[in-house]
């Protein structure tokens, strides 16, 4: 499973193809063009890992494109939940264990039970890059300015990739 977390040494790469991604997406980060969330969101580009998923776990989605850039779901097995978040702008994607400590899930040797270590397998498989607190709080050289929402600025990589509207000093 490739992760992005304070343990692993290739967090440069990893940031370098994440601006790559944001670059890619937005097209520029001083006046960026948003229509790609919608566009990707309407193509179904994750449609296959969340069929899969489906075959395996309960799936409640709770997206708002409003305010951010990625699909959001609960994800449930018996009495377990996690929060998923899969970014529009590239292959990444966060995942939180719910429950009395919300834990940020980054390695397939967080697994705590078989249905956990099924979900990251599924996850691994599909080429997605869990986001671990270390890369989503980082900051990218540029600021991205969104002057639709009261020219609202962020640099940081979790607001840029999933949630506008989240403080990442409030993250897990």
């Amino acid at each position: 499973m490739r992760t992005a977390n304070s343990n692993n040494p290739a967090n440069e790469e990893i940031l370098r193809e994440i601006y790559e991604s944001i670059v890619s997406s937005y097209k520029n980060t001083l006046s960026p063009d948003f229509s790609f969330i919608g566009k990707r969101y309407k193509s179904g580009i994750y449609m296959d890992l969340i069929s899969e998923l489906k075959g395996s776990f309960e799936l409640i989605e709770h997206t708002d494109l409003n305010y951010s850039s990625c699909l959001s779901f609960c994800i449930k097995s018996k009495k377990l939940q996690w929060e998923f978040n899969l970014s529009l702008v590239g292959p990444y994607a966060t995942l939180c264990r719910k429950g009395r400590r919300r834990i940020l899930l980054s390695h397939e040797k967080n697994a705590n039970t078989e249905a956990e270590a099924l979900l990251l397998k599924i996850i691994s498989k599909n080429k997605i890059t869990l986001l671990g607190i270390d890369v989503l709080r980082s900051r990218i050289k540029e600021r991205l300015i969104d002057n639709d929402f009261g020219d609202r600025v962020s640099d940081v990589i979790f607001n840029i990739l999933f949630f506008h509207d989240i403080n990442a000093s409030d993250l897990y």
